[in-house]
């Protein structure tokens, strides 16, 4: 069978590991997990390092809550916090969007697009290497 074909139908990763491994012989493979963490801790642990990022973040640019509620939602300041965000946590964008008061999820996607788009073309010491 091509195993391919039937991945689009597939609708759950246990499922697709089961297949995976009935096609390649390795029915008694267990998958790996995280090992004795559970979903909740991992969630908390990354709850509390994007917290901490933002409030770092804000720590430095001198701002509070009601400054941080009183800028643009496109502020150049809270996109660089959401780029950073991205980059070192697994939030989502809903909850970035929600954190720092940037609206809607796809506006956050769409200005971070943008800004990647227009700094793409600034060649840095850092985008050499």
């Amino acid at each position: 069978m091509n195993s391919y074909r039937w991945f689009g139908r597939i609708r759950h990763a246990k499922t697709a590991y089961a297949v995976c491994a009935r096609e390649s012989g390795r029915a008694g493979f267990s998958p790996v997990y995280a090992g004795k963490h559970s979903g909740p801790k991992i969630g908390q642990a990354a709850n509390a390092k994007a917290e901490q990022i933002v409030q770092q973040e804000l720590q430095q640019l001198g701002w509070g809550p009601l400054e941080l509620k009183g800028h643009a939602k496109g502020h150049l300041q809270k996109i660089r916090i959401a780029k950073r965000l991205r980059r070192e946590t697994t939030m989502t964008l809903k909850w970035i969007a929600n954190r720092l008061q940037m609206g809607v999820a796809t506006h956050v996607a769409h200005l971070l697009y943008r800004y990647e788009r227009n700094n793409s073309n600034n060649v840095s010491a850092d985008t050499l290497f």
